[in-house]
């Protein structure tokens, strides 16, 4: 599970009312809260569903969100199971936070049921880094702000952190939320900007920690900062292997190399370029015809 997705995750069921707000622009206190978990044997459960009362005609408003490409034929049997439970139209509408999905959800979704006639489900969708942060922070969209750092904005990164803090900690009265919404923003704001400059304007993380969505979003930065660990551990391993062979072949073919040579090869961190270099050592007569000397 990605950040965003534990966001989400926190947002739904926090703030329902406001999100459907945010997604189809109802009146938070027209809209009622439907169950999440479907009953079927694979105990499925669906991102976010509400009924809206009015204005209009009632309806279900069905969200799933994805950070990367989801299942459409799963998405699809949310949208048909919560017509047939509210005996209302659906609207399903797929929320995306990466600009690889801008292709990925179709008008609508045909499919089959036990060979029956094609079932067709119209699908809408919310692209978040379409839309403008500042459009976000002038209606107020607090359930919105943590994306605001990948919306469109033309200002220094600094500028536009600053704001976001600064009108998360004046529109959330309750501590709770208000430390929840700062963490949830620094660590999306984290997988674009300066975690340097993120620091200085959120300040440390002791005081988000409070929340459970804080702890989760910190535990899930470690785990990422231990992959990234072992990832980078395993190519500098490669690395050394390569440098080693390569120091030892040369040795073995051109004698006691000059000082300034193991140090070019030693400085050297790129795997497809030290294995250029293996491979050209069986035909190079010198040093120099290696591009060493």
């Amino acid at each position: 599970m990605k950040t965003e997705d534990i966001v989400f995750t926190h947002l739904f069921t926090r703030y329902p009312d406001l999100l459907a707000t945010a997604i189809e622009g109802i009146e938070a206190r027209h809209v009622t809260v439907l169950p999440l978990p479907l009953p079927t044997v694979r105990k499925l459960e669906s991102d976010f569903a509400v009924k809206v009362l009015r204005p209009g005609p009632r309806h279900v408003l069905h969200a799933e969100h994805w950070s990367v490409r989801g299942d459409l034929a799963r998405t699809c049997f949310y949208h048909m199971w919560y017509h047939e439970a509210a005996r209302l139209p659906v609207r399903t509408v797929i929320v995306t936070t990466s600009p690889r999905l801008a292709r990925a959800v179709p008008r609508e979704y045909a499919f089959r049921v036990a060979g029956g006639r094609p079932t067709r489900v119209p699908l809408d969708c919310l692209h978040l880094w379409r839309i403008s942060a500042r459009s976000v922070l002038d209606r107020g969209q607090v359930v919105l702000y943590p994306f605001v750092p990948l919306m469109r904005d033309a200002r220094p990164g600094r500028v536009l952190m600053e704001e976001l803090r600064a009108r998360i900690i004046e529109q959330c009265g309750e501590e709770r939320d208000r430390l929840s919404l700062l963490a949830a923003a620094y660590y999306i704001a984290a997988r674009r900007f300066d975690e340097g400059m993120l620091g200085t304007v959120f300040g440390g993380l002791e005081e988000m920690a409070k929340t459970d969505l804080g702890q989760k979003l910190i535990e899930k930065g470690r785990q990422e900062g231990r992959q990234e660990g072992h990832q980078e551990g395993r190519q500098e391993g490669e690395v050394v292997v390569r440098r080693r062979t390569l120091l030892r072949q040369m040795r073995q073919k051109f004698g006691t190399l000059p000082s300034e040579v193991e140090t070019r090869v030693e400085k050297i961190d790129d795997v497809a370029r030290l294995d250029e270099l293996l491979s050209r050592i069986l035909t190079a007569a010198s040093i120099a015809e290696m591009g060493l000397a």
